[in-house]
């Protein structure tokens, strides 16, 4: 298993925790490939299956709503998505996309 504690310390939620609990919650960490531009990570409304970290890249995060104009934000290095909706019982708050080739840490919803 790989430790991914020194990359998560670089997250704000991570700041001032205990380097061995870190260590801990990096073991459940896991590093896919880096992600191509264009691809969607995951659609609005979906079930939230787990966290991603942006090491690098940029992700556009776009939410619909009928009779309003779509909400889109850009996500890039040093932020999480999916953070707020893990305790959302909809899912997904928007559809996420990348923009330019990205590279994440992720940790499953098990």
């Amino acid at each position: 298993m790989n430790d991914y504690s020194a990359e998560l310390a670089r997250f704000s939620i991570f700041r001032g925790m205990n380097p061995e609990d870190l260590r801990r919650i990096s073991l459940a960490v896991h590093k896919p490939p880096p992600i191509r531009a264009g691809t969607t990570l995951f659609t609005q409304d979906s079930p939230v299956d787990r966290l991603l970290f942006i090491l690098s890249g940029e992700v556009e995060l776009r939410r619909e709503e009928p009779g309003a104009q779509p909400l889109v934000r850009k996500v890039r290095e040093g932020q999480v998505l999916g953070r707020m909706e893990l305790d959302a019982p909809e899912g997904q708050l928007g559809t996420a996309k990348t923009t330019k080739v990205t590279e994440v840490l992720a940790i499953d919803r098990e």
